[in-house]
């Protein structure tokens, strides 16, 4: 795990980063209130067509019947802060309630792809339940083949092209996660 702003490793139990000192109560701070989001898409500036959502809600229910422990998000919204969209997202899936509580810390598997439309930043952040699959050079890579579709407006592209590359990584964990899958919360709902 690393801290999302400076990038200095931390245990998923640290309560602030020993190197800059940041703690989600201060990126609280700057952040301002937490959005009302919901799981799944959040496209709040209206990126994608109805015909392009309806495609990545069904592409998505897919990837969800595959990895039904797995929660793929998506953000499009302007924040209000200079911090990289890491921290923002950081700060989003920890605050945002994307997760039932019994899904947190090592048991949270959510995967949240945000866009900040003030800087035209895009990122990718995983549950504390992932990152030993998808570290963050493994994110880094898969947004990479998403950006050329972000900077020609097909966010739907880029949404694809991201669920077949974490789709291809989440079956070698497969084992893993078929075990987590008994562990997590039925209950929680899908709601793409």
């Amino acid at each position: 795990m690393q801290c999302p702003y400076c990038q200095s490793s931390l245990t998923e139990d640290a309560a602030k980063c020993p190197d800059c000192e940041l703690t989600l109560k201060v990126i609280s701070k700057f952040m301002g209130p937490i959005p009302a989001l919901h799981a799944g898409i959040n496209d709040e500036q209206k990126l994608l067509t109805k015909r392009q959502l309806s495609t990545v809600k069904a592409a998505l229910l897919t990837f969800h019947s595959d990895f039904p422990q797995v929660r793929f998000h998506m953000v499009s919204q302007p924040f209000k802060t200079d911090f990289p969209i890491e921290a923002k997202l950081f700060w989003l899936i920890n605050t945002a309630a994307f997760s039932s509580k019994n899904t947190r810390l090592g048991k949270n598997f959510d995967i949240l792809f945000g866009i900040d439309v003030t800087t035209g930043q895009a990122g990718l952040v995983v549950g504390y339940g992932l990152e030993s699959y998808l570290t963050p050079k493994t994110l880094k890579s898969i947004l990479s083949l998403a950006l050329p579709h972000l900077e020609s407006d097909r966010t739907d592209e880029a949404l694809l092209i991201m669920l077949d590359s974490l789709r291809e990584i989440l079956v070698s964990a497969g084992p893993v996660l078929e075990k987590t899958q008994q562990e997590s919360d039925a209950s929680y709902p899908a709601h793409y």
